[in-house]
């Protein structure tokens, strides 16, 4: 089966450079831990607190970080590039259950890069436009808060590292 759907994507162009940025955005993130989570089992609120121990800024996980550097170093000169999946595990964790096929969209993925000239971008889906394809009321709320979550995110890292 085949399904067309429109998704939003967002280009934001920053004040910060790249450096500046990413580390901020690293260090906003809360980091995933998996062993505190495996140590805490299937006791809920051991779980919890787990969970509410990894959140960050605006709730938000870093999952995962690709630095992709070394992927574009093959086709041609160095550049400088991140990917981030990031998302709140709890959330994720809600939505994936209620369609596994979700599981393509969460985390959610967020590539910060520097282009040719030196400035620094981030780009993103926003994630109610992914998610609104289900057609879950619930899921579709869901991506219009990490919509807002995202953006102010981006935002109170870029003016922290433009200082």
């Amino acid at each position: 089966m085949k399904t067309e759907y429109f998704v939003t994507h967002l280009s934001v162009p920053l004040k910060s450079n790249y450096q500046a940025f990413t580390q901020e955005l690293e260090k906003a993130l809360g980091k995933l831990d998996l062993p505190a989570l495996a140590k805490a089992g299937h006791d809920s609120k051991a779980t919890e607190l787990a969970i509410m121990a990894m959140q960050g800024e605006e709730g938000m996980t870093l999952f995962n970080l690709e630095d992709l550097g070394q992927l574009l170093s093959l086709n041609g000169p160095p550049r400088t590039g991140k990917r981030y999946f990031v998302g709140n595990y709890q959330r994720a964790s809600q939505i994936i259950s209620s369609d596994i096929r979700l599981g393509l969209y969460a985390p959610l993925r967020v590539l910060v890069y520097e282009t040719e000239n030196g400035s620094a971008h981030v780009e993103y889906e926003l994630p109610s436009s992914q998610f609104s394809r289900f057609g879950v009321e619930l899921i579709t709320k869901s991506g219009l808060g990490l919509d807002g979550k995202l953006e102010r995110l981006i935002a109170a890292c870029d003016l922290r590292a433009s200082k």
